[in-house]
Parts: C-alpha cells; sequence; structure tokens
C-alpha cells in the first residue's frame, strides 16, 4: 500500500519510506465516499466527544458543516459505535429522499421515505409490506420499534437532510406535514435524534423549526480539518498497516490540499 504522492514529489528521492513488505496489508484508505463503522477515523475525537455529550444531554441536536467537512463518516465511524457502547439503539441511518414514488391521499413521501430508510435492515421477512408502511405516522412505526424492542433509548439519524429542502423547493405542504409528524413523534422521551445538514441550508430550515419540540436550537457545526487533523488522517491508516507515511510527504501533501485561490486586485490570482 502506497501513500498518494503529491504532485512533485518522485517517491524514487526518498521523501516516502515504503515498507517493501505488502503483500499482507490491506488498503486503509476508502477512497473518495464516507466511511463506515468499519473503518477507523482519524483526526476527529474531540468532535466526537463534544458531539456526544450533547446529544445524550440534550435529545435533539443539528449537526451542521460546510461541504464535504465529513459529516457522514463521523457519524458511522465514530458516533454511532459511541453511542452503542452508551447502550443506545441506534437506527439506520435515514434519508429522506429515497422514495420512488410520489405523494398521494395515503401517505406523505418524505414520512415514507424514512420508513423505507428503517426498514433496509429489517429481515425481509419481517419488514412491513409498502403499502401498510405508505398509511403509517412516524409516531405509528417508532413507538412501535420501542415497543417490540423494550428500548429505553434509541437514536435516529437523519443524514444529509437538506434533502427535505431540495428534492422540491415547491413542495411546502408535505415538508409541512413531514416535520409535524416528526414534532409528534419527538415527544416520545426515549427517542433522541440526530439532523446532519450542510451548513448552507440552515436558513431554509427555519420556517420548519418550530413543529420541533427544541425548536433544533441545540446546534453543533463540524469545522474543516484542521492541520494536525488532517496529518493524522493521512498518516495514521498507514501505520495501521505498518507503513510509513513520512512526515515531509504527509506535510507537502496538506499543505497543498489546503491551498485556494484568491483573487487580488489587478485580476492577479495567488495561491494562499
Amino acid at each position: 500500500m502506497e501513500p498518494e504522492t503529491p504532485s512533485g514529489i518522485n517517491p524514487g528521492d526518498g521523501v516516502i519510506a515504503m515498507d517493501t513488505e505488502q503483500s499482507n496489508h490491506s488498503n486503509p484508505y476508502v477512497g473518495p465516499k464516507a466511511l463506515t463503522e468499519d473503518h477507523m477515523l482519524y483526526g476527529r475525537d474531540r468532535e466526537v466527544r463534544e458531539l456526544l455529550d450533547l446529544l445524550i444531554a440534550d435529545r435533539i441536536v443539528l449537526l451542521h458543516s460546510p461541504s464535504g467537512a465529513g459529516k457522514t463518516s463521523l457519524i458511522n465511524a465514530a458516533l454511532v459505535p459511541a453511542l452503542r457502547k452508551e447502550e443506545f439503539n441506534v437506527l439506520n441511518a435515514v434519508r429522506v429522499g429515497i422514495s420512488p414514488v410520489q405523494p398521494s391521499d395515503l401517505h406523505n413521501k418524505y414520512v415514507f421515505s424514512t420508513l423505507l430508510s428503517l426498514e433496509e435492515t429489517v429481515p425481509e421477512d419481517r419488514q412491513i409490506p409498502e403499502k401498510k408502511l405508505a398509511q403509517m405516522t412516524l409516531k405509528s412505526y417508532l413507538n412501535g420499534l420501542l415497543e417490540a424492542g423494550n428500548h429505553d433509548a434509541m437514536v435516529l439519524i437523519f443524514d444529509q437532510f437538506e434533502e427535505i429542502l431540495t428534492l422540491d423547493p415547491i413542495d411546502d405542504k408535505h415538508k409541512r406535514e413531514f416535520f409535524k409528524q416528526l414534532g409528534s413523534a419527538l415527544t416520545e422521551r426515549r427517542l433522541w435524534v440526530l439532523f446532519a445538514m450542510r451548513e448552507d441550508f440552515l436558513g431554509a430550515l427555519e420556517p420548519y423549526a418550530g413543529e420541533i419540540p427544541t425548536r433544533l436550537l441545540n446546534t453543533y457545526r463540524l469545522d474543516l480539518l484542521g492541520v494536525q487533523a488532517a496529518l493524522a488522517a493521512c498518516q495514521k491508516p498507514a501505520e495501521s498497516q505498518q507503513v510509513n507515511f513520512h512526515n515531509d510527504a504527509a506535510n507537502l501533501l496538506v499543505d497543498d490540499l489546503r491551498k485556494v485561490h484568491v483573487q487580488r486586485s489587478g485580476k492577479t490570482v495567488e495561491d494562499v
């Protein structure tokens, strides 16, 4: 396994040290996709502790960040395992935009998408038929899970929650019905919920926040990785496979990735 070489670096120059016996190594770098529970998350220890404490204490939390900050990876690879260690029953992450059907008098497409997401991990022989699922409310479904499992603490996670706003921008009627149902479900004190979304959509969420018991006032901002955290994200996966990712190479890679193009007066462009 060889760390990605930044532009301008020749591995033969000795900047990157490699273990030459690599046949038993697996690649710990997943590429441009979210980490799962099977992966380790590096560089986010503080954020995981803070978010875990906030969610446990406040029960309803809105996690927001710039695009690409790694919300889904943080949730999957770190927060969910931490919640399970605290003996929470963590449900399958929910997306509100997976419903293949349009709204009708029988169901709300955002509610239906939520329930379809939750049913994905249920064994096929125990899944609720879609026609029946389409007529259920969030409260009836979630209360059924709480009672069937005899749970004292269940966590519902909405990932990429900005989809409630972007999928059909003019569908205000069904959005409001979804938030009313969600607010009603959250009166159950055994239910915790985390909403994760891009922060540029926070303003558009405001008209619906009043339906939620806390008005979504408990928030946590996940920033982009700092330098030291980015170095850990570069080097520690290699270390887990007994491969040495040299400091010089890691620093050069991180410095390259954190550059931005800034336009100055006189139309000149500068790397900062």
